[in-house]
C-alpha cells in the first residue's frame, strides 16, 4: 500500500486482509488547528489470526492498539461517535473488546481504550437523523438512538414509520445514506419490495445547530461515492463533527445568523466553511467569534 506521497509503507502493507475499515478523525483534548488532529483506521479482520481487530494511524500504519478473540473471522464491526459523555469515537465489532479469548461486542472508546457502554450496539452503518451531535446506528430500515445502559430508541421519519428495504443481505445496507437535501442530517434510500422503486426518508426533528451540508467536505463527499461502487460502508466526516459546532458557531447554539461584509480586525480565530482555522491572509467566507463575514 502506498502512503501519501505516493510511496510504498512497509507498515501499511503488512496489515492483514480485512472485511472493512472505517475512518476515526480524533484528538484527545480539542484541538486549536485541525491540522493536529490524528487520522486512524479501525478495520475488523477477515483473516483468522492472533487478533481480530485493528485500530491503526492512516498515514503510518502504527498499530495503536489491537485485540478481539484470535482465530476468527471477524464479519461485522462499525465506528462512530455514539456516546456524548466521551470525547472521540467508539468502535466495536463481533469478535471485539481486548480479551483474545472472549468474545466482546460493546463499544470502547478510540481515544481512552475505555469500554463505555454496557448494551451492543448494532453494527452496519451509522447515521446522522436527529438533533444532536453524535450519531445514530442503522440497522437495516431500523435507525436507533444508543443508549450505554439501557435499550436503545427506536427512531422513525416524523410519524412515518421506514419501511424499505435494504440491500446484501444481513449485512442491510441502504441503497444510499447522505446529505443530499443539505440540512446536515442524512437521507435514507432504501428499495420498496417490489424492487421497481427507491423510497427517500428524511428526518422530521429539529435541531439546534447550523452546519453546511456535509457535501461540502471533501472526505464525506468520497464516502458517498464509494457507497457507490464498492463494498459499500457508512461514510464518515473529514472532521469531528462537535468540535466543528462549536467552532463554526461560538457559544450561540441556535447558529449563525448574521452575514456580512466587514475588515478584518485580526481578533480571535478564524475559520472557513469546512471548520478549518485559516490565517490572516484567507479569503472568501470566514467566520470569527461565532460571526461569519467575507474578505474579497
Amino acid at each position: 500500500m502506498i502512503d501519501k506521497s505516493a510511496k510504498i509503507n512497509p507498515n501499511l502493507c503488512k496489515i492483514v486482509h480485512f472485511h472493512f475499515f472505517l475512518l476515526l478523525l480524533q484528538q484527545e483534548n480539542k484541538p486549536t488547528d485541525i491540522a493536529t488532529m490524528t487520522t486512524e483506521l479501525f478495520d475488523v479482520h477477515e483473516e483468522k489470526g492472533t487478533y481480530a481487530w485493528d485500530l491503526h494511524d492512516a498515514a503510518t500504519g502504527e498499530i495503536i492498539w489491537k485485540g478481539g478473540q484470535s482465530g476468527q473471522d471477524n464479519g461485522r464491526g462499525c465506528a462512530a461517535d455514539i456516546v456524548a459523555s466521551t470525547r472521540g469515537y467508539e468502535f466495536w465489532s463481533a469478535y471485539g473488546g481486548f480479551d483474545s479469548s472472549a468474545r466482546i461486542q460493546n463499544p470502547f472508546n478510540a481515544i481512552t481504550k475505555a469500554e463505555v457502554g454496557a448494551k451492543k450496539p448494532p453494527m452496519n452503518f451509522r447515521i446522522y437523523w436527529d438533533g444532536d451531535a453524535q450519531d445514530e446506528m442503522l440497522d437495516g430500515n431500523t435507525i436507533s438512538k444508543y443508549k450505554p445502559n439501557a435499550s436503545a430508541t427506536t427512531l422513525m421519519a416524523g410519524s412515518t414509520t421506514i419501511t424499505g428495504q435494504s440491500c446484501n443481505s444481513t449485512k442491510a445496507t441502504p441503497c444510499l445514506s447522505a446529505d443530499i437535501f443539505g440540512d446536515w442530517r442524512e437521507e435514507l434510500i432504501l428499495r420498496n419490495t417490489t424492487d421497481d422503486g427507491l423510497l427517500i426518508y428524511t428526518t422530521l426533528t429539529t435541531t439546534n445547530y447550523r452546519v453546511p451540508t456535509l457535501m461540502h467536505d471533501h472526505v464525506y463527499r468520497m464516502g458517498i461515492c464509494w457507497q457507490n461502487v464498492a463494498y459499500n460502508q457508512p461514510p464518515h466526516l473529514g472532521y469531528y463533527l462537535p468540535d466543528f459546532i462549536e467552532s463554526f458557531q461560538g457559544t450561540d447554539p441556535t447558529g449563525i445568523v448574521e452575514v456580512k461584509s466587514q475588515k478584518e480586525e485580526g481578533r480571535g480565530d478564524i475559520y472557513n466553511l469546512a471548520g478549518q482555522r485559516v490565517n490572516k491572509n484567507a479569503k472568501g467566507i470566514l467566520i470569527q467569534n461565532g460571526k461569519k463575514f467575507v474578505i474579497k
